[in-house]
């Protein structure tokens, strides 16, 4: 095995549906797997400062006797809140500045601080298609997003030039996105499946093997790109009843 392949990788949120396959995915490729330790209410380090944070990866690595960190996947995804814009409240837009948006920015710094001393490394966030996409019923999330993807650009600047790359994974809908975002004010989700030219979504192991990409050095030349994994969807020019082909596609593999 070529040792330069051999990667200490740590992993956000281990617990979740994309944790667990990227558990999967990386351990396929024997990475050394990292997780950050979990607090009271089973959240990832979301109170913690920055300091705090990179003191709890570096006991981690220590833990596993890994003398460099390689990699780090950002997976956590924000609890989805359905209200409109009209009925948010301040308290709600403050949880998520302070919990959500912080937990991120303070992540951020702590592994941006690791990874430029070692001078090379690669950081992958899990976004969403509604980091531009708005749903009519999901502002904060997507407002989340938003904010995300706009970090994710600055950091892929300055943490560029310690020759770490930051790249996002741009996911689009999922099986139970028809009820999640379903609205009175957008119709999208309506049918989504076959509005996506296929009809097949993404699944969170193949999410996992595009992390894996952005964080190999199969994708050396990458840095601040937002790769959208959507199957087409907001392409979409189809619905339930032109798509008959995605139909079949779908019925075919039940």
């Amino acid at each position: 095995m070529d040792l330069t392949e051999i990667k200490t990788v740590l992993i956000a949120d281990k617990e979740s549906e994309s944790g667990q396959a990227a558990v999967k995915v990386f351990s396929e490729k024997r990475w050394t797997l990292l997780f950050l330790p979990k607090e009271e209410g089973g959240e990832p380090c979301l109170s913690m400062s920055r300091k705090e944070i990179r003191a709890a990866i570096k006991d981690e690595m220590e833990k596993a006797g890994s003398a460099r960190l390689d990699a780090v996947y950002y997976n956590r995804q924000p609890e989805v809140f359905r209200k409109t814009v009209e009925d948010l409240s301040g308290e709600e837009i403050d949880r998520m500045v302070k919990i959500d948006i912080s937990a991120a920015f303070f992540f951020m710094q702590a592994v941006g601080d690791i990874l430029s001393e070692q001078r090379q490394g690669s950081v992958v966030f899990l976004n969403s298609i509604h980091a531009d996409k708005p749903t009519g019923i999901t502002p904060l999330y997507c407002m989340y997003m938003g904010a995300l993807k706009n970090m994710v650009r600055e950091a892929a600047v300055y943490y560029g030039t310690f020759n770490v790359r930051v790249n996002s994974i741009e996911r689009g809908a999922s099986e139970d996105s028809e009820a999640l975002f379903h609205n009175d004010t957008s119709s999208f989700y309506d049918g989504c499946v076959y509005k996506i030219p296929c009809g097949h979504m993404e699944t969170w192991e193949e999410i996992s093997r595009i992390a894996a990409f952005l964080l190999s050095e199969d994708s050396a030349c990458v840095n601040g790109a937002e790769l959208r994994a959507d199957n087409g969807l907001l392409l979409h020019y189809l619905d339930v009843l032109a798509n008959e082909r995605a139909w079949r596609n779908r019925e075919s593999v039940k």
